[in-house]
């Protein structure tokens, strides 16, 4: 039996936001001995994806000069759907078939989650595998971008700002995954300890 033909997927850290809760760019804080921001976007590697980018960025300059691809958010400002809408352009432009998008502050994820939704996205007429606990959690899932792509754009167009309330309006495939795997580090508490 052969294994099926790869699947080209890219990768998005979004990292827009003001940070305000946790009163520094959460992009740029260590974790492990690498700030967030890279930790991230090796995790996507790692999982599979063909290329990785952060779009937006707190602090100007400061992830470029970490070596990662930053792709501007045009919408900075207008939330984490903006940064979705922004992703699946840069997706397309790469001419990937999806993007995991991954918010910065999750510091457990593991690279397998990730590769888990980009397979379910794969399947049928997925439009958005999405990561579950006790809720949906929208900032960690894989866009599938010529099924979601044009409505993504409109629902934010119209003036929708939610990413959970964007799901809704598209084909979701779910991965239910610990809920410590998907813990937000929005303030320094939430911080893991060395």
């Amino acid at each position: 039996m052969t294994s099926p033909a790869p699947w080209p997927w890219v990768g998005a850290v979004l990292c827009g936001g003001a940070s305000r809760r946790m009163g520094r760019d959460k992009s740029l804080i260590d974790v492990g001995g690498r700030p967030l921001a890279l930790r991230t976007s090796a995790l996507l590697d790692q999982a599979g994806a063909a290329n990785v980018c952060c779009v937006g960025e707190g602090t100007p300059g400061a992830l470029t000069r970490l070596g990662l691809t930053v792709v501007p958010d045009p919408l900075a400002g207008e939330g984490p759907l903006a940064g979705v809408v922004a992703a699946l352009a840069w997706a397309a432009e790469q001419g990937a078939e999806a993007v995991a998008v991954v918010a910065v502050d999750l510091p457990a994820l593991r690279s397998s989650v990730v590769r888990a939704l980009a397979q379910r996205c794969r399947v049928g007429d997925v439009a958005v595998a999405v990561a579950t606990t006790s809720r949906v959690e929208p900032l960690c899932a894989v866009w599938h971008v010529a099924r979601c792509r044009s409505q993504v754009l409109r629902a934010f167009e119209t003036g929708h700002r939610s990413v959970y309330r964007t799901l809704q309006t598209l084909a979701v495939a779910t991965l239910s995954v610990r809920p410590d795997l998907l813990g937000n580090a929005n303030e320094p508490h939430h911080l893991p300890t060395p």
